[in-house]
């Protein structure tokens, strides 16, 4: 456990000082001294700190970046994000589907998901979809991916439901960790 309560687990410390571990003597010298002190310390090395500010500004960019994108280039953005993480389109991308955009699977786990995707919603538009998605039945998941959202978008209070919104720094943190920064930037206009 670090100073600051953080625990010091295996997987999370570097192999620079994990390797100290095998060591079958009573007493060895630690290499990595100054990471040590750190994590003990729980500080970050300075360039995590500089990596950590340009994450965010990463994140606050492509935030600001997806308005910008046109209806048919944010639908193939999400079509994206769900095919860099695994899942398979089991549909068309958007054709002739009047209540769901994306229809996917999942191959390892067999979850189905239904996704709705707008440049511009509000409220009512997501309680329609949702009404749409539980009376089909036919996915385990809903998603509402929306570029631009007219107000708050809020989930009814159904914890059972899998319901899921992607809007402002949930997308943004979408793009970014599926590797869709760049593809993002070469169609801002």
């Amino acid at each position: 456990m670090s100073l600051g309560g953080i625990p010091l687990q295996l997987n999370t410390l570097s192999s620079a000082l994990t390797k100290t571990a095998s060591y079958r003597r009573t007493i060895c010298r630690v290499e990595a001294q100054d990471y040590l002190l750190r994590s003990i310390r729980g500080e970050r090395h300075p360039l995590q700190h500089r990596a950590c500010a340009l994450t965010e500004e990463m994140h606050s960019l492509t935030e600001q970046m997806i308005g910008n994108l046109h209806w048919a280039e944010f639908e193939a953005l999400i079509d994206l994000i769900f095919l860099r993480n695994g899942w398979r389109r089991t549909s068309l991308l958007g054709r002739n589907m009047p209540d769901v955009d994306l229809v996917l699977e999942q191959p390892l786990t067999g979850e189905t998901a239904w996704v709705q995707v707008k440049s511009q919603a509000g409220q009512a538009e997501l309680d329609s979809y949702i009404d749409r998605f539980l009376t089909d039945g036919s996915c385990n998941r809903f998603i509402f991916a929306c570029a631009d959202p007219r107000g708050a978008l809020t989930l009814p209070r159904q914890s059972e439901l899998n319901l899921n919104i992607w809007t402002g720094k949930v997308l943004a943190s979408q793009i970014v960790e599926s590797g869709l920064f760049k593809w993002l930037s070469e169609r801002m206009v």
